[in-house]
């Protein structure tokens, strides 16, 4: 079977567009290899922030992507990378090596997206696999397509089960890096929340928190040497007011996820089991964001003595519990 590459919208005929996407992607694919050593440095987090404001500075300016030069020698010769740790300038140098051997042929920005949406589709269709939900996920990855948002107005990406395919929103901003750096773990997000489940409610509490913080405990329970680089760029990306998981209402909701996860993953997936095969229906998808909401509300000790001492709920016997508790 040949190879899903994503499509561009009709904004990119023009090449001066292509080649703004091109630099963003020439910059991600460089840094890539490199987060492990720059996790490792103090406050390392600071030097990928100016880059990717160095990024938004003069991206709308370049229209060849040999401009990637021009953003990358203002950034390294810049006073926060002067006073770097010797292993954050070996790290950017050895960045550098890469997008000036790739500069001349270039890097295809859909090829680089390709790549993430296989490694997306694999990991969680590894996942479900292991808990017997495969046949909720396609055995192939999705269509991708890109359209530009030069207002930024949008979610990186996004998706819905009806339309199935996953849409990535190139924007000439800071944020962009972040995404791009872990592009992977932000479609996958699209996957496990927006495309396997069945019911097609907003189901807000339980795409952005409940199936969020699995996302997020995968990765960081995972043995990758850069979990903790990924998991910051995510939650970087998390703090922007237009991405749909950004809510301080939803950290009760991840938190609750969290401690099923810790404490009774067994009854945490069979509870997830259920709400991702929910037949669609907005009263059902209703029924489970308060169910969720009232796991919430419980304090830590309720929720252990009541709740996580038993293996065999359901979505409706608990349900029904906490509709008569007192």
């Amino acid at each position: 079977m040949s190879r899903l590459v994503p499509t561009l919208n009709s904004d990119f005929e023009a090449p001066a567009l292509k080649a703004k996407l091109e630099i963003l992607v020439l910059l991600a694919d460089s840094l890539r290899p490199q987060r492990r050593t720059l996790d490792a440095a103090s406050d390392w987090h600071k030097y990928i922030v100016g880059l990717a404001q160095e990024f938004e500075k003069q991206v709308g300016e370049a229209d060849r992507r040999e401009h990637v030069i021009n953003i990358w020698q203002s950034f390294t010769s810049s006073i926060l990378i002067s006073r770097a740790p010797n292993s954050v300038k070996s790290a950017f140098k050895k960045a550098h090596e890469v997008i000036s051997t790739r500069i001349g042929r270039g890097l295809d920005p859909l090829e680089y997206l390709a790549t993430a949406n296989e490694r997306a589709h694999t990991w969680m269709l590894d996942l479900l696999s292991k808990r017997g939900l495969k046949d909720l996920l396609s055995s192939q990855p999705v269509a991708m397509s890109v359209f530009w948002d030069q207002a930024g107005r949008c979610p990186i990406a996004s998706s819905s089960r009806l339309e199935g395919e996953i849409v990535w929103a190139f924007q000439p901003y800071a944020h962009s890096l972040w995404g791009a750096l872990v592009a992977d773990h932000v479609i996958a997000h699209e996957y496990l929340s927006h495309l396997v489940p069945r019911n097609l409610s907003p189901w807000r509490k339980v795409r952005e928190g409940w199936l969020m913080e699995l996302l997020l405990s995968e990765i960081r329970n995972s043995s990758s040497e850069e979990r903790r680089f990924d998991l910051f760029a995510l939650e970087h990306l998390q703090r922007r007011p237009v991405e749909a998981f950004d809510s301080y209402a939803l950290y009760s909701v991840r938190a609750v996820a969290d401690v099923f996860l810790s404490h009774t993953p067994d009854l945490f997936w069979r509870l997830t089991g259920e709400i991702l095969r929910l037949d669609d229906g907005e009263e059902r998808a209703q029924q489970v964001e308060d169910l969720i909401q009232k796991l919430a509300d419980l304090r830590l000790d309720e929720l252990k003595t009541e709740i996580l001492s038993r293996a065999d709920w359901s979505l409706e016997g608990l349900s029904s519990y906490l509709d008569n508790r007192r």
